[in-house]
């Protein structure tokens, strides 16, 4: 027969039991609360990280050009928005860091003139990891531009290539500098069938999202002026004159000059004397438009001159008179 054993735990016993806790407890405990400070903390961080981010991304939305440009008062309304309460009169946001800190905007301008600004996401309970926002320098961007001077031809035929050769355009920027910059082709866009249609078409020119114009003008070529190669050609007295031994050229008012062709139809001319020994002047009219030169008709051969056409090269025997 068994018999059943009802003593408790001894008072020594107890004691063992107690301090084996508490040496367990004196390991374990630190351990634990330091584990989860170190989670609060990297939890403090990480919203710290997210306000900055929040800020740059609200200045983006703006249209702000350097996001990272210093605005206290920004940043500080983005947390009382996230926290939900707002600031004191300390400008201290609370109800955001897991530990009970309470969060400020610090703005510390740069020690070496550079006028670069930090601004740090400041906690009271993890002073040791405030979030920073630092500044860049001020972007320089393009307000507005204008033609500085208009390409080196703007006056067209129809069906002629336009081209921007010889213009610049003046760029001005926000920090109050300019820089002229050559006028490309690819920056300047024409009216549709533009260059097939008499009359002013407006061009425009765009740099970046900045835009200004200028005027262009389409217009059927008219002649301006004649003129007549060689000047003056000598013949021996009683050779048969021939125009085809001169060129006539048309100027235009598109700044081309073409060869006209004697046989066109308008061209007229006077025919010389072959009998007649002395200089003698052709004038040319065309389109209401006048040119003279003259030949010279003599009986003795003084040289031999070479003269290119546009069928070639000719060789030609002057005379003069010598009587």
């Amino acid at each position: 027969m068994k018999i059943k054993n009802n003593r408790g735990m001894t008072m020594v016993e107890i004691i063992v039991v107690l301090v084996i806790l508490a040496i367990i407890a004196a390991f374990t405990i630190p351990g634990l609360l330091g584990f989860v400070g170190n989670a609060n903390e990297k939890d403090c961080t990480s919203k710290r990280t997210d306000l900055a981010k929040a800020y740059i991304d609200e200045r983006v939305n703006q249209g702000v050009k350097n996001p990272s440009n210093i605005d206290e008062t920004q940043m500080l309304q983005i947390m009382e928005d996230k926290a939900g309460a707002s600031a004191n009169d300390q400008k201290e946001v609370a109800g955001l860091c897991p530990d009970g800190g309470v969060y400020t905007v610090l703005v510390k301008e740069s020690a070496d003139g550079s006028g670069k600004k930090t601004m740090y996401i400041h906690c009271s309970k993890h002073t040791g990891s405030d979030y920073e926002v630092t500044s860049g320098d001020a972007e320089k961007v393009v307000t507005r531009i204008s033609v500085a001077k208009a390409p080196d031809q703007v006056v067209y035929t129809p069906k002629d290539s336009f081209t921007s050769s010889g213009g610049t355009i003046t760029v001005y920027y926000s920090d109050g500098t300019s820089e002229e910059k050559d006028m490309t082709d690819t920056m300047c866009t024409l009216p549709d069938k533009a260059m097939e249609t008499v009359g002013t078409h407006t061009v425009t020119v765009s740099y970046g999202d900045k835009k200004t114009t200028f005027d262009i003008t389409v217009t059927e070529k008219t002649l301006e002026s004649l003129s007549v190669t060689p000047l003056i050609k000598y013949y021996k007295t009683g050779e048969t004159f021939n125009i085809e031994d001169f060129i006539l050229t048309g100027h235009y008012s598109n700044n081309n000059s073409e060869t006209i062709l004697w046989s066109t139809d308008g061209v007229s001319y006077n025919q010389p004397d072959p009998t007649k020994p002395a200089v003698q002047t052709i004038t040319v009219t065309y389109q209401g438009k006048t040119t003279a030169f003259q030949v010279q008709f003599a009986s003795t051969p003084v040289c031999r001159v070479v003269h290119t056409d546009a069928s070639g090269t000719v060789t030609y025997t002057n005379y003069a008179d010598t009587t």
